[in-house]
């Protein structure tokens, strides 16, 4: 069987992107249609500049105004020209945003290991839309750049789009593809939505990220998409000797649950296990002030697996995904665990805490095992990390552990093509030693 670790993925963020907030809006322009449309540079600067061909059909749309906004050159890369016209019509446009997209010849960079095209639409169009919702345009017509898909995931991820589950409530934004319906578009936005679904999930403040409103909020958005979503409780955990997952989560007042999702879109059978610690102060292993304020997001791992399953089902995706998120608070108490426990794990397997800071640990390691019950052809596991691997690898992309050559390439593939890089930590025998202690039967 074949089995990944994914670890510290993180949500596509448009960091560059300012948040709303620094400018007041005044005014709902009331349904009124904005376009955003790119425009190429040869040098990146905007002095030599080219709109894309959905460019020039709006340009022919509004009369010819664009030109007049680009006369003294068109946007720099990543910077926004906005024109703005009356719009009365039902097929007028009242607002126009261009964009720069820098040069139109970058491609796949084999040294930054990501393609270039793909990573720069997403951002300059999300760009776009961001600064036309500023201005107080919610209708929004995209131009797909030639890659629909990355456009409209750009354009997702800015504005936070995530449609309603139920149908009775009214969208925030209507989005569409300039011109002809594009699939491609459809499935950019299904996929931010996805992201946006784990991202909303971490924004949550602590006080309503418990293991039940996290176990709620994550039916509560997959149950109307036909996904199957089970919660188990404390007495069922007791039940299997979940030991590990049960020791982590004694020291808090909330119950620790266990939610195992179902989708069934046919195909091979795969496992996803999402670290799912609400909350971590350390337990005994007490961490500071500063840094305690950081875990209310250490089930990030959690939150992504949820993304994953609504990626999946709008996706309709060919292929069999159960997945097992523990979820706990590893909180410090007179109950909590301490050092020098020892723990009888679901596989027994004995298990000596050296720092009760590292709770989830003891959750997965019984998911792991509880998931091998359903004999997936593949394992996945999704948790964050130390600050050492922050220390090694920053910001730039999330490490990978595998047994699995041909899941790496498969990985590492989709990392360079949606922008989300991964790194490889070597599995070697050397490490095995790290494996036995004083406790080791």
């Amino acid at each position: 069987m074949a089995c990944l670790l994914v670890s510290s993925l993180k949500t596509k963020v448009l960091s560059h992107v300012p948040r709303i907030g620094s400018r007041f809006i005044t005014c709902d322009k009331g349904g009124k249609k904005a376009v955003v449309v790119g425009m190429y540079s040869d040098d990146g600067t905007g002095s030599s500049s080219k709109l894309t061909p959905v460019g020039e059909q709006v340009n022919q749309l509004v009369g010819g105004k664009l030109n007049e906004v680009l006369a003294g050159g068109g946007p720099r890369k990543y910077q926004v020209h906005v024109w703005e016209g009356e719009g009365e019509g039902e097929e007028e446009v009242s607002a126009v945003a261009v964009v720069g997209l820098g040069r139109e010849d970058e491609e796949f960079d084999p040294q930054e290991n990501y393609n270039q095209a793909h990573e720069k639409i997403r951002r300059a169009v999300g760009i776009g839309a961001r600064r036309l919702s500023e201005e107080g345009y919610s209708h929004l017509l995209i131009d797909g750049c030639d890659e629909p898909g990355c456009a409209a995931e750009g354009v997702g991820l800015a504005l936070r789009y995530l449609e309603p589950p139920e149908s009775g409530q009214a969208a925030k934004y209507v989005l569409e593809h300039f011109g002809d319906t594009s699939e491609e578009f459809q499935q950019g936005l299904f996929k931010a939505q996805a992201q946006n679904l784990a991202r909303n999930l971490l924004d949550n403040s602590s006080l309503h990220s418990s293991p039940h409103s996290f176990a709620q909020a994550s039916a509560e958005a997959l149950c109307p998409l036909k996904v199957g979503v089970e919660v188990y409780d404390k007495t069922w955990l007791e039940k299997m000797k979940m030991e590990g997952f049960l020791t982590a989560a004694k020291g808090s007042c909330e119950p620790p649950y266990l939610m195992k999702i179902h989708y069934n879109g046919g195909g091979k059978s795969i496992a996803i296990i999402g670290q799912g610690v609400t909350f971590n102060t350390g337990a005994a292993s007490l961490k500071t002030c500063l840094s305690t304020s950081e875990f209310r997001t250490d089930m990030a791992g959690a939150a992504v697996v949820v993304g994953v399953m609504r990626g999946a089902a709008t996706l309709q995706l060919p292929v069999n995904l159960t997945a097992i998120v523990p979820l706990c608070e590893n909180m410090v108490s007179g109950m909590s665990m301490k050092q020098g426990d020892v723990i009888l794990s679901m596989d027994n397997h004995t298990v000596q805490v050296e720092c009760s800071s590292q709770a989830g640990r003891l959750a997965m390691a019984d998911a792991l095992y509880y998931s091998c019950s359903f004999r997936p052809s593949v394992t996945i596991d999704v948790a964050t990390t130390t600050h050492d691997f922050e220390a090694v690898l920053g910001s730039s992309c999330s490490s990978v552990f595998t047994n699995n050559d041909d899941l790496w390439v498969q990985l590492c593939q989709a990392g360079c093509s949606t922008g989300d890089r991964v790194w490889r930590f070597p599995l070697w025998k050397h490490f095995d030693r790290s494996l036995k202690g004083l406790c080791t039967p």
